[in-house]
């Protein structure tokens, strides 16, 4: 098994023609595959509601899902019925807003709701930002019923610095009257939520709850994707994507999208012979 890294050290390049990583994967006697979404299952669009999951690439995720002792969870900023609606497969795992809330094949959901004070600020959030961002080009505000996002890919520099500064001002007034909303920060994307639950946490209950005998995997692009790293360690792989390697507790990396489809290709195809490559 690959040792855990520390976050401050680089990944290695994963190599997928790697006998010894398949040879772990093939012979583990179940898995359970975590994948991040935006940026790992899908490229980045301008906007969040202009993403959409290709046919070919949801036939991935149904096969290996219908592989024995093989199951398949997809982990998200975005809520977890907007998952269910982009993604359109009822037997996997979805966790959303970065593991606030989470649902099961069998019916099962959870919800880490905020209490009254924290809902109020997020309504009141909500209505301060859509007017101070008003006709800002290039700024998109997310309403995630429990979360509220302010993304600022498509804006220029100056633009999203400002919407930015904002955003955070206007947050951490509501911290300063002693409401538990914090600020998580993404690609070209920040987020105002309740403290507490992260990836990490609600892939743990997921996989010990559903799976706990299965060798976990973890594949995710953001910083987010960190506390899931590192609730893995070196019990799974756990995988980084990006252009080049970075700080993080992940052991491997992939450089994009495409890369974390071959690897799921060749899952299915190599668990499906049931034996090791040769």
């Amino acid at each position: 098994m690959w040792s855990m890294r520390q976050p401050s050290q680089a990944p290695q390049r994963l190599n997928l023609d790697d006998e010894n990583f398949w040879q772990q994967v093939v012979m583990a006697p179940a898995i359970i595959t975590f994948l991040d979404f935006d940026g790992t299952l899908v490229e980045f669009a301008p906007t969040p509601g202009e993403v959409r999951f290709e046919a070919a690439r949801k036939r991935w995720l149904r096969e290996i899902v219908a592989l024995p002792r093989c199951a398949v969870g997809v982990v998200s900023g975005r809520a977890v019925d907007d998952l269910r609606r982009l993604i359109g497969l009822e037997q996997i795992f979805y966790v959303g807003c970065h593991g606030l809330e989470w649902a099961a094949p069998d019916g099962m959901r959870y919800v880490s709701w905020p209490n009254r004070a924290l809902l109020d600020a997020l309504a009141s959030l909500r209505a301060e930002m859509r007017e101070a961002m008003a006709g800002q080009p290039g700024i998109v505000i997310e309403d995630k019923g429990i979360a509220l996002a302010l993304h600022y890919r498509m804006a220029d520099q100056d633009t999203a610095a400002a919407a930015r500064k904002e955003f955070v001002r206007a947050v951490n007034w509501y911290q300063r009257q002693g409401v538990k909303l914090e600020l998580l920060g993404g690609k070209e994307v920040i987020e105002a939520r309740p403290g507490g639950a992260t990836k990490g946490d609600a892939i743990t209950q997921l996989w010990s709850r559903y799976a706990p005998k299965a060798m976990p995997i973890y594949i995710g692009d953001d910083v987010t994707d960190e506390s899931a790293f590192q609730a893995i360690g070196a019990t799974g792989l756990t995988i980084l994507v990006a252009d080049a390697p970075r700080p993080t507790a992940a052991q491997l990396y992939l450089k994009n999208s495409t890369e974390v489809y071959v690897l799921l290709r060749c899952l299915v195809r190599l668990r499906d012979r049931g034996r090791s490559v040769h």
